[in-house]
């Protein structure tokens, strides 16, 4: 089907729409609120908390194991120091070794962050290469560490890689299908957004206002390039 076709048909369904009565327009706009809500819950919100749990697990894991073959290091290197032998030099070499592999692992995995002043105009970037779409407003929210997040003792530095959440609020008008569709690329780009809430509020079919929060992790608690 073209696009004059696609026009054609959307003016059909369009003049359909128009001609029900007020009771029947609000069962049709009722019913696709309904389909919104299982369309994000089930194709984004859940996949994604769990996406998110997941990156937040291997980025600690990565971060205690490297901590670990640091500590090595410097008791090898020690050790070495005082009693130089074969076995030990091999030993330390090894242990550099891995944590040379786990530095390279814990940096591949940071690529898939993006700083929060970044994401903001990638945000804005993205809805306007979706046809229907129109930005009415994009708001960035405080960082907050991850709730899970080990909390450092009164007086002391965190330990290691602290994880931030930077939370936006867009807001946009637009139909049903293109809302959806703006949702699917943001799911398809290689950086990692969460989404947390959904609102979707008619105003003139088949035109609504869509107000959406979501976040994004980073290991800097301020808005770089804001």
């Amino acid at each position: 089907m073209n696009t004059q076709e696609l026009l054609r048909h959307w003016k059909t369904q369009r003049e359909r729409f128009d001609a029900l009565s007020p009771r029947e327009r609000g069962l049709i706009l009722a019913t696709l609120l309904v389909c919104l809500h299982f369309a994000w819950d089930g194709l984004f919100w859940q996949p994604l908390q769990e996406r998110q749990q997941r990156l937040a697990a291997e980025i600690r894991t990565q971060q205690a194991r490297i901590g670990e073959l640091n500590a090595k290091v410097d008791l090898g290197v020690q050790l070495q120091a005082r009693d130089p032998d074969r076995d030990a030099g091999q030993r330390l070499a090894r242990l550099e070794e891995e944590l040379a592999g786990q530095e390279t692992a814990a940096k591949t995995l940071e690529k898939t962050l993006i700083e929060p002043g970044e994401a903001a105009i990638l945000l804005e970037r993205m809805l306007k290469k979706v046809p229907g779409l129109s930005l009415v407003r994009l708001q960035g929210l405080d960082s907050e560490p991850l709730a899970d997040a080990k909390k450092p003792a009164p007086g002391k530095e965190p330990e290691g890689m602290r994880i931030y959440r930077h939370s936006f609020e867009i807001e946009f008008e637009g139909d049903y299908f293109s809302t959806l569709n703006y949702l699917k690329v943001l799911q398809a780009l290689p950086w990692r957004f969460f989404w947390d809430r959904l609102e979707y509020e008619v105003k003139q079919h088949p035109s609504a206002l869509v107000r959406l929060r979501l976040h994004t992790l980073s290991l800097s608690k301020e808005w770089l390039g804001v």
